[in-house]
Formats: C-alpha cells, sequence, structure tokens
C-alpha cells in the first residue's frame, strides 16, 4: 500500500508513478473509510508521478496547490502517508535542502526533508505551515540500513504542470533538440576559455536530430534558451522540454571563447527515449541491497561475463557477509521473485511491489561468473540483520 492525496473535488487524485505502474488494478481508501477503484489516467516515469480518478457520488475535499519557491532550508513541513500500511500519519520536519538532482532523471529538482519517508509514504502530499502542498512524497535515501535518511520530494510546481499534461493528453509531451548536456563548472569554464559564463555544456549530439542539424558540437555552451538563462534550478533539458513542437527557440551559445546565437528547431521527445542519467552513476537500494546500473558497453558485460540478452542490476554492496551461496559484490540481479529487471521502470515495479509484499525472502536469479543461479534475498531488516548475522558466525 502507498499514499496520494486528492486534488480536484470531482476525485482527481496525485500519487507517484512508480506506486501504480504495472498494477492490474488500483483500489483506493479515502480517509473516511470509502473505497473506490481507481482509473489510471496517466503516469510520468520522468518525475515519477501519475495522476488517478475515483467516481464519487458527491464532491471530495481537496487539497490546494503551494508555492515551493517560497520555501528556504529551515521552513518546516509535515510529510502525510500511510508508513508501512499503518494508516494516515503525519511527520513534521524541516527543509533541508532544495533542487537536489539524484541522477534519475534529466528532471530531477527534488525538494529534501528531514522528516521520516518510509514504505508506504510514497505519493503522499508534503504540507507547508498553511496546510498547501508544496511536493509529492518520493524517495528515502540513507547510508546504512536501520540508519535515519533523507526524504525527497517532487515540488509542487512541477507536479501540478505535469498532473495538468496528464488530464489533457494522457501523457507528458516534451520539446526535444537531441542533446545531452552537464553544467558549466568554474573547472570546465576555466577550461573551455568560458571564465564567467553560466549555463550547460554541450557533451554529445544525436545523430539526425535538430540538434545535429543546427550545427551544434560537444564544447558548446549554452548561456541561455530564448532570454531564459540557463541555471542549476533551470536546466537546458527542461527549459526544451517547455518547448512546443515545431516551434523554434533561440540558443545563446558560447563557443571557442565568441558568444553567438543559434536558432533551433524543436522536435517532439521519442517515446521511452534513454535518459544518460539513467544509465550509469546512480546507486538504489532495493531490500536493503545497493546495486547500479549495468554499464551496455561490450568491454564491461565480457568483464562481468553476461550475455547481451541478459539485462539487471549490478550488486554493489550486500550489507552481510559474503560467502558462497548468498549475494556478494559483482553479482548481476536480473529478476527478483520472478520479476524481470530490464530498466528502471521495472526496477520500480518490483520495489514497490516488493515493498508492500508480507514474504520473508524472495529469490534472485543471478548472474555469476559465466554462470546463471538463484539465492534467497530476505525481505525484512530483521531478517537480513539475523543472516548476516548467522553467516557471520559460522
Amino acid at each position: 500500500m502507498a499514499s496520494g492525496f486528492i486534488i480536484g473535488a470531482d476525485g482527481l487524485i496525485v500519487t507517484n508513478a512508480h506506486v501504480v505502474n504495472g498494477a492490474n488494478t488500483i483500489t483506493v481508501h479515502l480517509h473516511d473509510g470509502r473505497v473506490f477503484g481507481g482509473r489510471l489516467i496517466g503516469q510520468d516515469e520522468h518525475t515519477d508521478i501519475a495522476l488517478l480518478a475515483i467516481a464519487a457520488d458527491k464532491p471530495l475535499p481537496a487539497l490546494s496547490w503551494g508555492d515551493p519557491g517560497s520555501l528556504k532550508p529551515g521552513h518546516r513541513v509535515v510529510v502525510l502517508g500511510n508508513p508501512f500500511g499503518l494508516g494516515l500519519s503525519a511527520t513534521e520536519g524541516i527543509i533541508a535542502g532544495l533542487d537536489r538532482d539524484l541522477l534519475t532523471s534529466p528532471y530531477d529538482r527534488f525538494i529534501q526533508i528531514d522528516a521520516s519517508v518510509v514504505s508506504g509514504d510514497s505519493g503522499g502530499p508534503l504540507i507547508d505551515t498553511g496546510g498547501r502542498v508544496v511536493g509529492v512524497n518520493t524517495a528515502m535515501m540513507s547510508w546504512c540500513e536501520g540508519c535515519a535518511g533523507m526524504g525527497f520530494a517532487v515540488p509542487a510546481d512541477l507536479a501540478m504542470e505535469v498532473a495538468a499534461q496528464l488530464l489533457e493528453n494522457g501523457r507528458v509531451l516534451r520539446g526535444y533538440i537531441g542533446a545531452q548536456s552537464q553544467p558549466l563548472t568554474p573547472g570546465l569554464a576555466a577550461l573551455t576559455d568560458a571564465q564567467g559564463q553560466a549555463g550547460e555544456i554541450i557533451t554529445r549530439v544525436e545523430p539526425a536530430s535538430p540538434a545535429m542539424a543546427a550545427g551544434l558540437q560537444p564544447g558548446d555552451i549554452v548561456l541561455a534558451v530564448n532570454g531564459t538563462p540557463v541555471t542549476a534550478t533551470q536546466k537546458l533539458v527542461e527549459l526544451i522540454a517547455g518547448l512546443p513542437e515545431g516551434g523554434v527557440a533561440e540558443l545563446s551559445l558560447w563557443r571557442n571563447g565568441t558568444p553567438s546565437q543559434q536558432a533551433i528547431r524543436i522536435a517532439p521527445a521519442p517515446e521511452g527515449i534513454a535518459m544518460p542519467e539513467l544509465q550509469s552513476e546512480a546507486e538504489l537500494s532495493l531490500l536493503g541491497l545497493e546495486l547500479a546500473a549495468v554499464p551496455a558497453d561490450d568491454e564491461t558485460r565480457r568483464e562481468l561475463a553476461i550475455p547481451a540478452d541478459e539485462k539487471g542490476w549490478l550488486l554493489v554492496w550486500t550489507g552481510g557477509a559474503d560467502r558462497p551461496g548468498s549475494l556478494a559484490p559483482g553479482d548481476v540481479i536480473t529478476h527478483l521473485d520472478g520479476m524481470p529487471l530490464p530498466d528502471l521502470a521495472a526496477f520500480r515495479t518490483a520495489a514497490a511491489q516488493l515493498a508492500s509484499s508480507r514474504k520473508e525472502a524472495v529469490l534472485a536469479r543471478i548472474w555469476r561468473n559465466g554462470s546463471a543461479l538463484f539465492v534467497p534475498v530476505w525481505n525484512t531488516p530483521e531478517r537480513r540483520a539475523a543472516k548476516a548475522r548467522a553467516v557471520t558466525d559460522e
């Protein structure tokens, strides 16, 4: 079970995409005890936002959106959710940081909070002192099992924009130019004759893309889009995403120490486009395991002895002893509890299902030293800790 909140008296509900991804049926329990069947209007995996609808016989009380732009570190907020399926709960905390990038998508700009966000809170509202929704509770990060971690919420302005597009189109329409980029740091600026400039540096131009047609090159620095500066809170990919298909944008560039302007046509973002941030460095946690995406290059696959048709996640840390018959760093997990894990969407679906599962252990299919095998993975912190102690004490 997870959380959500009503944003319209007609029964519109916002929650996380990973909560409903892959669900055959959706059941919505209201705080007053009423139960409804939920209909999925649409979901957006890049921002982890989903929009549902229920058909009630009378108008429903709805929460109002607030302004996350007014938030500052130290401001008090409340996390509302359904932790571990216990029922409606509230946890108070403060804003610990803003515009956090967890490397889960190019559109990351999470609100970081010190209030507890645990299994079951996903999709619930983050409330300011005025009772308005300033974020959607989405993720939690901790450095070790049992540690008090940090919570993260999608800011309300982004969630509101995504929900509006899902209601209108059933999906989010984004502009696209086919260029990858990274922030221009002072160190990079010094190496590219761009001291004093701010923006993002192009790292790759996709073949047959608008960026290639416009003559963009790796090393070009994009300072602004249609006069709007590219900054840490207004990333290039977000500025482009908000532009309509078929339109023309004016890029302010810095190339070889010289400013210039370049017109570029906006194309629709391809469905299922592989975002570069999802491919490599981000580590994810599931069942106490730290996992990283397996690089797609042939050399790495040869080193890990993984066939080209096997997809999964590289185990970075187990939280327990490395012994024969148990998981060990370097294993590649392809399935958990029978669920394949080919990509981030499948990972999130498995994580959501396992988080609500009552099974004490699940079976993992892994690749190790060129062979496939199955090993058990404990599904509760207590059993994982006990198993690790038992193995260590043998």
